[in-house]
């Protein structure tokens, strides 16, 4: 009996220590084929998902400079944008960009039952495309839909206000402190917040979002690529003797088309003033209604949306009457053109414009400041010549939109601690 025990357990042996065998095998091949998948996710380029909702004018420029400065660096850029808030100028640079992933996806710039759904069809984006490093989402109401998309699926996640809504001098208490409750409580979800402003940086920290979520890159641009201000002109139709100023930007309550016009009207009517404004936007039919109710409408130029930068020195003043910016590409794109503004004193404008020497800088609230302003400007031309000689010395100097993207690059680096390629990929910059 001790005799068949010992042959059982004999044969027993062999087929334990080969099931052992096979268990520690399966389980030795299944860690390679992990590691090989670690080293083969850490060896691929740095995936970025840009998501936005309102495409035009400042943020849409934003988008396709960094998405341009990502792509020379190797990285491979997806964006998926709305065609609600979207002017032709992003769609057409987007479509000269290389190797970029788009998705369209409908997103509305106020709450909507719809949103929901506008969650799922990002979510299900970062699910058929990914896995990304990083979700990098662009204003407010893309900065909601994209951090509850992204919610469980291992993208870090970095958020541009680009102008955080309660910079806002018209929200009342109330929707002042929703806002606030808001922001505060989606940054739980954020790794990073990038402040495109010291003013919008400082907000932030009002609000109550820790600091060691915050980031400050300012938005910068290049030299512009104007074209002669004789062509300029030309191209649009003013005469030699016309004062002619100049608005960028979108036709909304936030950039205060409607207290321009109202400031226009009150320029002295012999002075040969024309106003030309470049953009479009949701109060476009009203500011034209607003324009031939004021008795201004044959006065006023409109361009709609096309690029501004090769027209810039066809005008004479740039006016940038913005309820509330964080940092504005229109200004900083007119200061480089050498041009005299006139703005508020709101985001940035008040670190750039010296006021009363390479322009005005009024207080936000102070409309009637703002016309007189104009007025002076328009009908006093050795003023206007010497604020722009101040505007035309040369600037200080900074290090443009290649310093923005890596500086931006940096952020995604430390939102991304365990990936180990990101500065690898830069070595294509140019």
């Amino acid at each position: 009996m001790a005799r068949m025990m010992d042959v059982r357990a004999d044969r027993a042996l062999p087929a334990a220590w080969l099931l052992r065998t096979s268990q520690a095998d399966r389980a030795g091949r299944a860690e390679a084929r992990r590691l090989q998948s670690s080293a083969a996710e850490a060896c691929r380029p740095p995936r970025i998902l840009q998501v936005v909702e309102c495409a035009a004018t400042g943020v849409g420029r934003h988008v396709l400079d960094l998405t341009e400065g990502l792509l020379q660096r190797g990285c491979e850029v997806h964006v998926v944008y709305s065609s609600g808030r979207c002017d032709r100028v992003f769609t057409e640079r987007l479509a000269r960009l290389p190797n970029v992933r788009q998705s369209v996806v409908t997103m509305r710039s106020r709450p909507h039952p719809a949103d929901a759904k506008a969650v799922l069809a990002v979510r299900r984006v970062m699910r058929e495309h990914g896995p990304f490093d990083v979700v990098h989402c662009h204003s407010s109401k893309a900065g909601l839909l994209a951090r509850f998309a992204a919610s469980g699926l291992g993208a870090r996640v970095v958020y541009t206000p680009h102008a955080i809504y309660t910079m806002s001098p018209n929200l009342s208490p109330r929707m002042r402190q929703l806002y606030q409750t808001a922001e505060v409580s989606l940054s739980w979800l954020t790794d990073k917040i990038i402040a495109v402003s010291r003013a919008e940086f400082e907000e932030c920290r009002r609000l109550g979002i820790r600091d060691t979520r915050l980031a400050l890159v300012p938005n910068t641009v290049g030299e512009p690529n104007c074209l002669p201000r004789e062509a300029a002109r030309q191209q649009i139709g003013l005469r030699d003797e016309e004062v002619a100023i100049g608005f960028v930007g979108r036709l909304s309550e936030q950039k205060g088309i409607d207290r321009l016009l109202d400031c226009f009207a009150r320029v002295p009517a012999e002075a040969p003033a024309r106003l030309v404004v470049i953009g479009d936007g949701e109060l476009a039919s009203a500011a034209r209604r607003q324009a031939e109710t004021l008795g201004i409408g044959a006065k006023v130029l409109w361009l709609g949306a096309r690029p501004a930068e090769p027209l810039l020195r066809a005008f004479d003043i740039f006016a940038m009457p913005s309820r509330y910016e964080a940092a504005s590409y229109s200004l900083l794109e007119a200061m480089a053109a050498g041009l005299p503004v006139i703005t508020t004193a709101t985001g940035s404008a008040s670190d750039l414009i010296l006021d009363g020497h390479n322009g005005y800088c009024v207080p936000v609230e102070d409309v009637d400041r703002f016309g007189a302003c104009l007025a002076t400007l328009v009908t006093d031309g050795a003023q206007r010549e010497a604020m722009a000689e101040s505007a035309r010395q040369p600037r200080r100097e900074t290090a443009g939109v290649q310093q923005m993207v890596e500086d931006i690059l940096s952020v995604y680096e430390a939102a991304t601690p365990s990936r180990p390629s990101w500065r690898t990929a830069t070595i294509d910059a140019t």
